[in-house]
């Protein structure tokens, strides 16, 4: 199903270059923002992650990616070779295209939840696109959000500090208030097996 949906995104860079979803960099990439993402975000809003920690989490994104179809060369082989072609990444290939527009038009207009009465999403979703524009564009690097011509101003950051200050109260409480009943579920397994 994840392969299916990459299918039909292609496009034309900027220099001229046609570009398919599925070709190895492009595809790795969803992966790698989502495990860079988790990254900066955890360190902003949340725990951050040890260097033994990001090194499992990065192995893990890894082993998703062979589910999802990469080879193994595909994707950097350490942790350290992973923010090396990242960092490279964003300053040879990241540009300012339909895709992305698409991408934060999506953000800022997000669909209602299955089943959610249509007539009454557009209360919420304002507040959802709010909170999405934050922490999407509030976690990405200073200069991706200048390359992408991402508006970012003093309020946006503030904003974002006094969310990040909420979800850190947050973490004190019982992990039954926190989440949703499959990570409760997974968290006592692990227990179970820990023990």
């Amino acid at each position: 199903a994840v392969r299916q949906s990459h299918e039909r995104i292609s496009g034309v860079t900027a220099t001229g270059r046609h570009y398919q979803a599925l070709e190895p960099e492009a595809y790795f990439w969803v992966l790698a923002t989502g495990f860079e993402t988790v990254i900066v975000a955890l360190a902003r809003i949340g725990r951050p992650l040890s260097r033994a920690e990001q090194r499992q989490a990065y192995g893990e994104t890894r082993e998703l990616g062979g589910r999802f179809g990469l080879a193994d060369r595909d994707m950097p082989r350490t942790l350290e070779g992973f923010y090396d072609w990242y960092a490279w990444m964003l300053a040879e290939r990241i540009e300012n295209n339909p895709t992305v527009r698409d991408v934060l038009a999506t953000i800022r207009r997000p669909a209602p939840p299955g089943g959610f009465p249509a007539a009454l999403w557009p209360l919420p979703r304002f507040a959802v696109a709010h909170l999405s524009w934050l922490t999407s564009v509030g976690t990405l690097a200073p200069r991706v959000r200048e390359r992408l011509a991402i508006p970012w101003s003093a309020v946006h950051e503030a904003e974002l500090s006094a969310l990040a200050g909420a979800f850190r109260a947050l973490s004190l409480l019982p992990a039954s208030w926190c989440y949703l009943a499959p990570a409760r579920e997974g968290f006592a397994r692990r227990a179970r097996i820990t023990r």
